[in-house]
C-alpha cells in the first residue's frame, strides 16, 4: 500500500509531454533513435542547446523512460556530479560542485555555462521527483583513459568508449557535445582530418542531431594572431528558416544553412537565434 501511494505521488510530480516545450518534430526523435546514442551537436555557450536537451529529458521522464545524459566534461567530475544530484541544489551544493574544479573554474569554451548548470539541475529535480535518470561525465580522464595516450583522436575515442557502455541499459542515451564531435563523418578542413564520436562508432550505434542556431551570440573562444580570446561572439549569420523545428539535412541545406553536408548528421534541429550563456564562474587563469 505504501509503495502504491509513493508511486502515485511521484506520478503527480512528473510532467506531461505537453509541458516539456518540445519544438515541432522533436516528439518523434527518441523513438527514431531507438536506443542508439543520441549525439546532440551544439554550439557551446548558448542558452538554446541545453534547453532543448532538457526538453528531450522531460519527454523521457513523462513517458516513464530510463534516460542517461552524458556531458562533455572530464570523467574526473563524476563524483562531484553525483554529490550534486543528491543535494538540495542550494548555493552550498553549487559551491561543492564547482570549488577546485578545473572544468568550472577555468574552462572557457562555453561548456561550463550557467545554462549547463541549469541542465544539470533539471536532472537533479527530475531525480528528486522519482524519475529514472542518470548523468555521466564522458570526456577524457587522464588516468582512466591512459591506455589511449598514443592513439589519435583521443578525446572522441574516450567519449565513445564511455558512452557506448550504456547502449542497451537505458531507453534514451543523450550525449551533449560540440557539433564536430557529434558528426557521423570525419571533420575535414584543408589538411585537418578529425575523426569524431560519430565517425568512430558503428553506424548502428549513433543517431546524430545538429543543434543549429543562426544569428545571435554564443560564448566561445577564438584565436587570432597567436592570442586566444574568450567571450560573447556572433553566431553564424541569420537565415530565416521560419518556426523552430526538426529538419532533414537536405531541407536545411536547401534552405541555405551552410557548413553541413547531407551525411554529417541524421537531423538538423533549428533553434533560432542564439542567446549567450556566460560561464557560471569567472575563469581563474
Amino acid at each position: 500500500m505504501l509503495a502504491t501511494m509513493i508511486a502515485m505521488l511521484v506520478a503527480l510530480q512528473e510532467p506531461s509531454v505537453a509541458e516539456c516545450g518540445l519544438i515541432s518534430g522533436a516528439d518523434t526523435l527518441l523513438d527514431e533513435a531507438d536506443g542508439r546514442l543520441v549525439l546532440l551537436g551544439e554550439l557551446h555557450g548558448t542558452q538554446q542547446a541545453p534547453a532543448f536537451t532538457a526538453s528531450l529529458i522531460c519527454q523521457g521522464v513523462a513517458r516513464g523512460d530510463h534516460t542517461i545524459l552524458g556531458l562533455e566534461m572530464s570523467a574526473t567530475e563524476q563524483d562531484r556530479l553525483e554529490a550534486y544530484l543528491s543535494s538540495d541544489g542550494s548555493e552550498t551544493a553549487i559551491a561543492a560542485l564547482t570549488a577546485g574544479s578545473w572544468f568550472w573554474e577555468s574552462s572557457r569554451d562555453g561548456r561550463s555555462s550557467i545554462a549547463m548548470l541549469s541542465l544539470i539541475d533539471a536532472v537533479r529535480r527530475h531525480r528528486a521527483a522519482g524519475a529514472s535518470i542518470d548523468l555521466v561525465a564522458v570526456d577524457f580522464d587522464p588516468v582512466a583513459d591512459a591506455d589511449l595516450d598514443d592513439t589519435p583522436h583521443i578525446r572522441d575515442q574516450a567519449m565513445l568508449r564511455r558512452a557506448r557502455r550504456f547502449i542497451g541499459d537505458a531507453d534514451n542515451i543523450l550525449i551533449l557535445v560540440g557539433n564536430v564531435h557529434a558528426r557521423r563523418t570525419p571533420f575535414v578542413y584543408g589538411d585537418l582530418h578529425l575523426e569524431t564520436i560519430g565517425s568512430l562508432a558503428n553506424p548502428d550505434e549513433v543517431y546524430s542531431l545538429r543543434l543549429g542556431v543562426l544569428g545571435g551570440e554564443a560564448w566561445s573562444c577564438r584565436r587570432a594572431d597567436g592570442v586566444t580570446e574568450c567571450g560573447p561572439h556572433a553566431s553564424a549569420g541569420y537565415v530565416d528558416l521560419g518556426e523552430h523545428r526538426v529538419m532533414s539535412l537536405d531541407e536545411a541545406i536547401e534552405a541555405g544553412v551552410l557548413g553541413i553536408e547531407a551525411d554529417a548528421y541524421h537531423r538538423y534541429v533549428f533553434l533560432g537565434e542564439s542567446d549567450v550563456s556566460r560561464p557560471l564562474l569567472a575563469p581563474t587563469d
